[in-house]
């Protein structure tokens, strides 16, 4: 057995003693009372490190070694408490773990990288919609879960009820695993040999953990190279951030609008038949190959 697996172990042990029998509600409850200690565990820790207070004339580390470790055990027994009642294996949290890791990894270097190019020529583009084939792979799966066909996002949303329900169905079984399309990848690839590549997304990574190190392993999965991956929840705003935009390849009518009145170039891949939109820098395009053709001109 390995180490971590005997610390559960250990811990199980104990944590039954106030869990066993204990139905969905109690044991919400129990987790509650858990977090509370640990926060009071935390202030020990605090404590036990010393003067740390930034106001107050440095003393030098306080407790020693052991005391500090002995308070730090403290708090993980009572994170340990609360990964148990909520049935969380040693490999769950060791995979966890490592998955977490690699993500913090990522944008650590490539915030520092991102910082070096901010001022180059940079071209910003969207994934879903753009290097894969949504929206018709959400359209087929809500034909799959409801057996009514749409012929567009916007009017599943107005007629189904449940579509905020279908919705994040498809973002978890569906849309992490849907590949790039190797037209995309390869105009990809070759804009990121000339410019700084940029990507936005709308994923909701605040609502599913998992979605930040899914997409990263999907872009991975596709050798996609590009220099940032950008969660945002209004590109229009965050664009601002970059000094020299080129262009940006978007499939969302209203977000190729806003993003043309900041005035900067959009290449729209028109993905419904029925809108059409007009802008001077709104380029409207049927392929993403399109634009290499656009930018030999």
């Amino acid at each position: 057995m390995d180490r971590l697996s005997e610390m559960f172990q250990e811990q199980a042990k104990f944590t039954s003693l106030f869990i066993t029998g204990k139905d969905k509600k109690e044991r919400v409850q129990y987790v509650k009372e858990m977090l509370l200690h640990l926060v009071a565990e935390i202030d020990e820790i605090l404590n036990a490190v010393g003067n740390w207070k930034h106001h107050r004339k440095f003393s030098g580390v306080g407790a020693d070694k052991y005391t500090i470790t002995e308070e730090i055990v403290d708090a993980f027994k009572y994170l340990l408490n609360v990964a148990l009642t909520m049935n969380i294996t040693p490999d769950e949290f060791y995979e966890a773990f490592m998955n977490k890791t690699k993500v913090v990894w990522y944008r650590y270097y490539l915030e520092r990288f991102a910082e070096h190019h901010r001022d180059k020529e940079v071209v910003i583009v969207d994934i879903d919609g753009v290097l894969n084939d949504y929206p018709y792979t959400m359209l087929e799966y809500i034909k799959q879960e409801t057996g009514i066909e749409f012929d567009t996002l916007a009017e599943a949303k107005r007629d189904l009820e449940n579509y905020q329900d279908i919705k994040e169905k498809y973002y978890r079984e569906v849309e992490m695993s849907m590949p790039i399309s190797e037209s995309a990848a390869e105009v990809i690839e070759h804009l990121a040999r000339k410019y700084v590549l940029v990507i936005f997304t709308t994923r909701p990574r605040k609502r599913f953990g998992e979605i930040e190190r899914r997409t990263i392993e999907q872009l991975e999965r596709a050798g996609i190279h590009y220099t940032l991956l950008h969660f945002t929840e209004d590109k229009a705003k965050d664009i601002k951030m970059f000094k020299k935009v080129k262009f940006v390849i978007e499939d969302d009518p209203v977000t190729a609008l806003k993003i043309a009145d900041e005035g900067i170039k959009v290449y729209w891949i028109k993905r419904n038949e029925k809108i059409n939109i007009s802008h001077p820098l709104i380029v409207q395009i049927e392929d993403i190959r399109e634009v290499l053709e656009h930018e030999r001109r």
